[in-house]
């Protein structure tokens, strides 16, 4: 309950900041203007802690192949490919890891652009009820969402627990508020005289979003989709509580590597997890047409 109410507090402050200005544009989306030039004592800061940060990065992250290459990591400092050849056990782990995050990446994208349209396009009662109960997902721990989960679908009729299914609901509602307010963010842009022309015209409701309004919304869809698979990838905390041995996520097997004392074969399976999310984005960004950067634009 604590944690409901300062998301409570922060929905209706952006709710009443959204509603008093227009945010329609000509092309449904923000683009680069002129941009103005930067003297250079505000330039070269700002510069320079745009380095230190990249940088910062780099070596975080390069440090988790580094201690991946190791006998000890922390200790022993022996290069090694011990660490990569225990990798191959857990190839099962990471197949479904990779069919639950693209799973919950689609069905929480769709979900999201749906809701988004229902919330800024449609009026009815409970309108803003709807929008809430879906924002305040992102509130609430994931062990918290695990644990509801399994109370929830552990008993007959919906005995899912340990399921793919359950699995993939829980990542794809978990991360459905970013969905949805990238989404609403993104339809608000569009100018509802482009739906009300289609309708006026004779198609129907289905026709007008399907060749009218998602085209439009059609970046925030892939950026809603791209972030619950990449959450859904790295998550830990809600599939500790709904994953089974068949249905064993990468992320914990990694962390039971970690506890029993093995960090750098634990910095192995990270290193493999960073690798196939960027691939992943490389190829969703060939198949878009669509830069690194432009794939998370709204």
């Amino acid at each position: 309950m604590l944690l409901v109410i300062p998301a409570l507090l922060a929905f209706l402050i952006q709710h009443w900041i959204t509603r008093r200005r227009s945010y329609i544009t000509v092309t449904s989306g923000a683009r680069t203007g002129h941009v103005r030039p930067l003297p250079g004592w505000i330039k070269w800061p700002l510069y320079s802690l745009c380095v230190f940060l990249a940088l910062f990065n780099i070596l975080l992250y390069g440090s988790i192949f580094v201690g991946a290459a190791v006998k000890t990591w922390g200790f022993d400092y022996t290069p090694t490919l011990r660490n990569v050849a225990g990798l191959v056990s857990a190839l099962p782990m990471l197949r479904n890891s990779l069919i639950v995050s693209v799973g919950a990446g689609v069905l929480g994208g769709v979900i999201g652009i749906l809701l988004a349209w229902l919330v800024a396009r449609q009026r009815f009662p409970g309108r803003g009820t709807l929008d809430f109960s879906a924002t305040v997902m992102y509130a609430i721990p994931g062990t918290v969402i695990g644990i509801g989960y399994i109370i929830a679908f552990n008993a007959a009729p919906y005995f899912w627990t340990g399921t793919f299914l359950i699995i993939i609901v829980a990542y794809a509602f978990r991360r459905l508020p970013v969905g949805l307010r990238t989404s609403v963010a993104a339809q608000k842009q569009v100018d509802p005289v482009l739906e009300e022309a289609s309708l006026d015209l004779g198609a129907s409701r289905f026709r007008t979003f399907t060749r009218i309004t998602f085209p439009l919304l059609s970046r925030a869809f892939f950026a809603g989709v791209i972030y619950i698979f990449i959450r859904a990838m790295t998550d830990l905390s809600a599939a500790v509580f709904l994953n089974s041995g068949r249905t064993q996520l990468f992320t914990v097997r990694m962390f039971r590597v970690m506890i029993t004392g093995t960090p750098s074969q634990a910095a192995a399976f990270a290193a493999l997890l960073i690798v196939i999310i960027l691939i992943s984005l490389g190829i969703l960004s060939k198949v878009t047409g669509k830069s690194f950067v432009d794939l998370f634009r709204i």
